[in-house]
Order: C-alpha cells, then structure tokens, then sequence
C-alpha cells in the first residue's frame, strides 16, 4: 500500500472510505468499464455500512467528510460525499464487513500503515517542544479504548501487541503542545528553485504529495499550506498561500522521506 493512502487532516490520521472500498473487494472483470461499476456500487456499498452504523463510528471520533459537486454522463449535477475514517473507525468498519481473507489479510496491512505513518509523523518534528502536558480524560479514554479494541479484533503476534501496548503508553504520557517556531529571517524559494538546486528528480506535485503524507503540508481550499514552519514560510496572496522554503534545512526535510 503506498504511503498515502493515510492522510493528515488537522493532525488526525484518517483513510478515506473509496480508498477502503478498492482495497478490500475483489472485481470479477479486467475490463476496466465493468471494474468501475463494480467499484462505484463497492464504494456505495461501504458508504451504507458507515451510515447504518453511524452512532457506533461516532464513539470513536468524529465522522468527518467532504462534500464534492460531480456531474454525470448526462450532464446532471449531484453532490458526492468522501467520508474519513481514524483508525478506530476505520478497523471497525472492517468488523462490519465479511470476513474474508482480502478482509483479514488488510486488516493487519491498516494497523501497520497506521503505526508507521505515526512514527514517521513523529521523526519529522526537528525540534520537541519544551512543554509537556498530560492528555485529558476523554482523550485517555479513547487512546485506550482504541488499544482495547485492536487486541481484541486483531489476531496479532505478542510482538505487535506490545508494540501497540508501547506505543499508547508513548501517547498518553508523552503528548505535547504545538510550539509555533520563531520566524527565520533567512531567504526562502521556491519548492521548484530547491528541487533544481539540489539536483532532485521528483517533481513538485510529487514531493507535495509526499510532505502532506507525513503532516509536513495541508492542502486547503485547493492550495497548499505549509505547518511545519521549521522548514518555510506561506506567503500570502489575494485568496490563498504558497509555501516557501529554507535552504538551510531542505536538505534535512529531504531527508525525511528520500
């Protein structure tokens, strides 16, 4: 499973359900005009089990979605929703779902995408911040509520369960505050100008994709939005911002992903 198949969206790790919806059906026909009618009606299909069950998803966070306005092949315009699932409402969809090895077999391969988009999260922060704070009780509940449910639905080794043992305890002991960092007075460039001046063969998109994967980007309203300032600055304009980078630590966000 490629990396970003996870998203970040405002610091919460989520999957979209088409994204489920591809990886856990299998399609009768290599044609790809009937593989895109199986897959809409698959994506449909998923759409209704969240919906049936939407109270029981909403324990585990909230049911977050966005709305997109489609037009179909006869020209009529419908409103489409995507909606993003956390980790715990993401394996309990999949509780929902037959048990069938692509089920079983994807299960594991979420718990681990997940656990590794989290760590990789948390080696591209270049500095911890200074002040720490404990979580609060309904975050604790969750946390642990979550851990609960992966050990028992979850046929893993003794190994994976207590990394994801390990893993909660890092959590909920070690949660800190955001720490705004102080504005550099250094120049900055272009994601562009970087790429050419250190030689990388990537393309912009490509490496915007990359820096959204791991928390580093956002993209809002159609524009891409630095967060992590350690490595730029967004400039802004009439209606949107565009991320401008450091070279002084390009090369160490580079890093992080090449």
């Amino acid at each position: 499973m490629p990396n970003f198949i996870i998203e970040n969206i405002n610091n919460e790790l989520v999957i979209s359900h088409r994204i489920l919806a591809e990886q856990v059906f299998e399609f009768d026909s290599r044609k790809k005009s009937d593989r895109d009618t199986q897959l809409k009606n698959k994506i449909n299909q998923v759409k209704e089990l969240i919906l049936d069950h939407k109270t029981d998803f909403e324990e585990f966070g909230q049911l977050r979605f966005e709305t997109a306005t489609v037009r179909n092949s006869v020209g009529a315009v419908n409103e489409e929703k995507t909606y993003f699932l956390n980790e715990p409402q993401a394996t309990l969809l999949l509780t929902f779902m037959r048990n069938n090895e692509i089920v079983k077999n994807f299960k594991i391969k979420l718990v681990k995408e997940f656990f590794k988009m989290r760590h990789q999260l948390q080696i591209s922060k270049t500095e911890k911040p200074k002040n720490l704070i404990s979580v609060s009780d309904s975050e604790l509940d969750r946390e642990l509520k979550t851990l609960k449910f992966i050990l028992d639905n979850f046929n893993l080794s003794e190994k994976e369960k207590i990394e994801f043992i390990n893993q909660t305890l890092e959590k909920i002991n070690f949660q800190t505050l955001e720490i705004q960092p102080k504005r550099k007075t250094e120049p900055v460039f272009t994601l562009t100008q970087l790429l050419e001046d250190f030689q990388i063969s990537f393309s912009p998109y490509e490496i915007n994709l990359k820096l959204q994967s791991y928390g580093i980007l956002q993209k809002v309203g159609g524009y891409w939005f630095l967060k992590n300032l350690n490595f730029g600055v967004n400039e802004s304009y009439e209606n949107h911002t565009n991320p401008k980078y450091y070279k002084s630590t390009f090369q160490e966000l580079l890093d992080i992903f090449l």
